[in-house]
């Protein structure tokens, strides 16, 4: 939850004098929601996960590379008048206003990344979902060829009774698990500690193995207007949209009214660096095996679906019931014991 470090910074807009009520209102609850800065990528990082060739090859090292300070007033600004628009193609753009002056644009201008090429967005779980989803227009493969490009077989049968369709950290070839952390971080920008992959994570990864380009640039997009509907969670992207606030200053500097205002500040989120374990998220552990084993039930055939993992599905859904909500505040609690005993058990060795 380091994201919440950025109150350090956070610019209080709402304060400004002689601001309409409803316009004061809603800039204090956009500032409510902090910043998600994205992570900058050590060098280390980098290299341990091979990953500086295969994003070359695909056009995506300007976003792996991104390394820029905050401007917290420009992306107050930003999100608090983004519109995320279609042209006659249906392609998206975004639309925001800096005062007086409106802009219309995408982010490939920016970050150099690919555009008008195939597009497989989708904030869901499951592979099927890119299917039939409006934001995904691509003539990919099969999911079973994604699959089998870019997991490892299911052993367990634990791992064998989840959907075949939907992958876990656990299920991801070792040497890909960086990536997939890469995209969590600072593509969903996710400040939760779910251990499944996203959908389109699971093909952005199998795109980068086969060095196939896609339209990152309409995905970019995808995901701000997601983010802006739901009203919710950190604003994201806030170290690319330094690169946005560079780009109007040398296009169009009359745009920015009182620059002094425009301030910039260094990150405060921890960086994505090789003391991450790709393949485990802090303080819970993404394998699926039962937390305990029994010395008599060490057979496959004797394990049985983790309580995380029926706290994990509970966890996906937004709409609980009252009773789904008690038993999901109950395994939440029973993960919290768990934890504690082992810890007690293991200084006792």
């Amino acid at each position: 939850m380091d994201y919440k470090r950025t109150k350090e910074y956070l610019p209080r807009v709402h304060r400004t004098r002689q601001m309409d009520e409803d316009l004061r209102e809603s800039y204090r609850t956009l500032e409510k929601r902090l910043f998600h800065e994205g992570r900058i990528v050590t060098p280390s990082f980098i290299a341990e996960n091979n990953m500086l060739p295969f994003f070359q090859a695909i056009g995506l090292e300007p976003f792996l590379t991104l390394n820029e300070p905050i401007c917290p007033r420009f992306v107050v600004e930003f999100y608090h008048s983004l519109e995320v628009k279609r042209n006659e193609e249906d392609t998206p753009y975004i639309e925001f206003k800096l005062g007086q002056f409106t802009f219309k644009l995408t982010p490939s201008r920016i970050l150099q990344t690919p555009h008008d090429l195939e597009t497989f967005y989708s904030n869901e779980w499951s592979l099927n979902s890119l299917d039939n989803h409006p934001n995904s227009k691509f003539v990919g493969p099969k999911h079973d060829l994604v699959k089998k490009a870019i997991t490892v077989p299911r052993t367990t049968r634990a791992q064998l009774l989840r959907d075949p369709n939907t992958l876990y950290v656990d299920d991801i070839r070792p040497d890909l698990k960086g990536w997939e952390l890469f995209f969590k971080e600072n593509f969903f920008c996710s400040i939760d500690k779910r251990n499944k992959v996203k959908a389109c994570t699971a093909y952005m990864l199998y795109y980068l193995t086969i060095g196939r380009k896609f339209n990152f640039t309409s995905m970019i997009i995808y995901r701000m207007e997601e983010v802006i509907k739901k009203r919710k969670g950190p604003m994201p992207f806030a170290m690319l949209l330094t690169r946005l606030f560079n780009h109007i200053l040398e296009t169009n500097p009359q745009a920015i009214d009182r620059p002094a205002r425009y301030t910039f500040h260094e990150c405060v989120m921890d960086p994505l660096d090789i003391s991450r374990n790709p393949s485990k998220e802090k303080g819970k552990n993404v394998i699926s095996s039962p937390v305990i084993s029994s010395s008599s039930s060490s057979s496959d055939d004797n394990e049985g679906p983790s309580f995380l993992e029926f706290y994990d599905e509970l966890s996906d859904s937004e709409d609980l019931t009252k009773a789904q909500q008690e038993k999901r505040g109950m395994f939440k609690c029973l993960n919290r014991y768990v934890g504690t005993l082992t810890k007690y058990l293991e200084k006792q060795k």
